[in-house]
């Protein structure tokens, strides 16, 4: 009893730290755009983690209930952050931005 309490204590840890992993992973990358498409950029990155996560819980055949946390949890909440990472989009910036760019003419090469 106290060693399968210990073993799901331990897949649990490891499926907090691969959420955690990914997140870092996604604002990583989303830090090295303008700071106007930097929320929309996180939630993209979260959302394509989510459906990762979500594939994987497909490849490995896990069941979405169980004693410990598995890909679909991760999923879900990869999902739920990349949402509130979408409430943090301000709209207007982001397409003043992508203006902007459009704006600029391409570099002769």
């Amino acid at each position: 009893m106290l060693r399968s309490l210990r073993e799901t204590d331990v897949a649990n840890r490891r499926a907090l730290l691969t959420v955690a992993l990914a997140v870092a992973v996604a604002l990583l990358f989303s830090t090295s755009l303008p700071l106007a498409v930097m929320p929309a950029a996180m939630e993209t990155f979260l959302f394509l983690a989510a459906l990762g996560a979500m594939l994987a819980a497909v490849f490995r055949r896990e069941s979405m209930r169980g004693p410990r946390l598995t890909g679909w949890d991760q999923a879900m909440m990869l999902l739920f952050l990349s949402m509130a990472a979408g409430f943090l989009v301000d709209q207007e910036a982001v397409h003043q931005h992508l203006e902007a760019m459009r704006a600029v003419p391409p570099a002769a090469g």
